[in-house]
């Protein structure tokens, strides 16, 4: 196997303490590669790097470091930062506090509550809950009145946040839009959003696109990948210390290399779990260090999925809006895809996908949810279905309270591993199940709704929260591990319960009517 991938990285010189190199991170890229530019570019010089960001964070005025960062300013940030300038002793810690009163508003400061105008107390779906359950669901359903924001009129470059031109309480797939209101005149209007996305993914200058020579035939995978080669601004502390660690342990990476690991982690969603660090040593997964991650250098199969997905929906859409030869293209590009993960991450010894380590040459030794919940939800069945599903049985994963992150328990010291079970995956694996059509398949696909929902009952019950993650071992208990104190609701834990639920109930062929209107 020949393999050849670009990524954009270059290494700091050796002698570079990790702090200096943290300082030449301006904040001033695009995800793309692109200079940033506008309003956007003058918030980036206080909220995305500079010696302002480096001493509020690294004299920790909060015990967790994304609190700066979601401070807006009280005046332009060419004032605060000449403020800064002005200032004498940055370094000490009261000093930076009542610099930071005097000029950053509160955290939420930018914005209202909002409650949907549609919002239904007692929508369909509710009468065909059973009724042990029908006091909860109208609870979870009632949360949507009190979750939703919107932005207050203010001046972009004081924010770090990006303008939010509606209210919103989560993101809204586009397609599951259209599902429900058949809207092709709204559909035309975002699909140019949506091609805009999908060509950032896909851009080669991203360093988001790897390829893999097999066979002499290429092979066009995607990876996670940041520009940025400093600290994350929401956990600019926390980053300094992990390339510290990496440092002073005299491991492999460079600094940049960490950083970039540590940004392209954080854009994966998995912030953070092993999947992304070394595994050498199978035997000691569970104490893998965080200053070998290495993300960029992984083709992930959930990734690919998602994509996989992305493209068949293009396809769709460009269907209903007879545009024949758009939609063609889409439906090539899912089709090679489907191919190439088929025929890369496929692991013909374990009956299942693999991530693929770009770094070692071969598949990932991580047991993640990801190998079958992804595929599963993206239409692909392994080259063998039975097997596939006997190894998922054998994973270890399928927990009572639910599906595990991982078979790495690492106890919360890394959120996306075991025990933590989260939301969208249960959701992505029992769809998914359904999807694949055998009556094994459904029926295991009942069975982990049954104990998702158990699970997240229970704990509502005994603490009148929805959890961001569970334990998938210990039915009823909250997952450990991040930075989150527990908050009356989760829009994923929310939604995926109420999806659940309602089809639980009988409610099957309508779920997403169901609980949107």
């Amino acid at each position: 196997m020949t393999v050849g991938f670009r990524l954009v990285s270059a290494m700091a010189p050796a002698e570079q303490d990790v702090d200096a190199i943290a300082l030449q991170e301006d904040g001033l890229i695009c995800a793309d590669g692109r200079p940033l530019t506008g309003e956007l570019a003058r918030s980036a010089g206080v909220f995305g790097g500079g010696p302002l960001l480096a001493a509020v964070q690294k004299a920790r005025l909060f015990k967790d470091s994304k609190h700066f960062v979601d401070m807006p300013l009280k005046e332009d940030p060419e004032i605060v930062l000449a403020e800064f300038e002005r200032l004498e002793k940055k370094t000490e810690k009261e000093v930076l506090r009542s610099f930071v009163e005097k000029y950053f508003e509160d955290v939420g400061s930018d914005l209202d509550p909002w409650s949907p105008s549609d919002f239904q107390e007692s929508p369909p779906f509710l009468a065909h809950v059973e009724e042990k359950r029908k006091a909860w669901a109208k609870a979870l359903n009632g949360l949507w009145a009190t979750l939703g924001r919107k932005s207050k009129a203010h001046s972009q470059q004081r924010c770090s946040s990006l303008p939010l031109r509606n209210p919103t309480i989560v993101p809204d797939m586009a397609m599951a839009i259209f599902d429900v209101t058949g809207d092709k005149e709204w559909l035309s209007q975002v699909l140019p959003l949506l091609i805009k996305e999908y060509n950032f993914w896909m851009s080669p200058e991203s360093g988001q696109v790897v390829q893999l020579e097999i066979s002499g035939e290429m092979r066009h995978f995607n990876v996670y990948h940041s520009q940025r080669k400093g600290p994350r601004p929401e956990s600019y502390f926390e980053d300094l210390e992990t390339a510290r660690s990496a440092r002073e342990s005299g491991l492999e990476p460079k600094s940049e290399e960490v950083f970039q690991g540590l940004c392209a982690g954080a854009e994966s969603g998995w912030d953070f779990s092993t999947r992304w660090m070394d595994d050498s040593d199978e035997k000691r997964l569970s104490e893998a260090r965080l200053e070998t991650i290495k993300t960029h250098h992984i083709v992930p199969v959930d990734l690919n999925c998602f994509l996989v997905r992305v493209e068949e929906g293009l396809a769709r859409a460009h269907d209903l809006l007879a545009n024949e030869s758009g939609a063609q293209k889409y439906r090539d590009a899912a089709a090679k895809r489907k191919k190439d993960i088929e025929e890369v991450l496929w692991n013909d010894v374990t009956k299942c996908y693999h991530d693929y380590r770009l770094d070692k040459g071969r598949f990932s030794k991580v047991i993640a949810l990801s190998n079958w919940a992804a595929p599963l939800w993206a239409g692909l069945q392994g080259h063998e279905v039975e097997a596939f599903l006997t190894s998922l049985h054998a994973s270890g994963l399928l927990q009572t309270g639910g599906a595990a992150t991982t078979a790495v328990v690492t106890d919360g010291r890394t959120q996306w591993d075991a025990p933590n079970a989260w939301p969208p995956l249960q959701h992505m694996l029992i769809e998914g199940l359904e999807r694949l059509g055998s009556v094994a398949a459904k029926d295991l696909a009942q069975e982990m709704t049954e104990r998702w929902l158990q699970s997240c009952q229970m704990a509502w019950e005994k603490s009148g929260f929805m959890y961001e993650k569970y334990n998938a071992s210990k039915p009823g208990e909250g997952g450990g591990g991040g930075e989150y104190e527990p908050q009356v609701g989760f829009g994923w834990s929310n939604g995926v319960a109420l999806v659940l639920l309602a089809k639980h109930s009988g409610c099957q062929e309508e779920t997403r009517r169901c609980t949107l209107s």
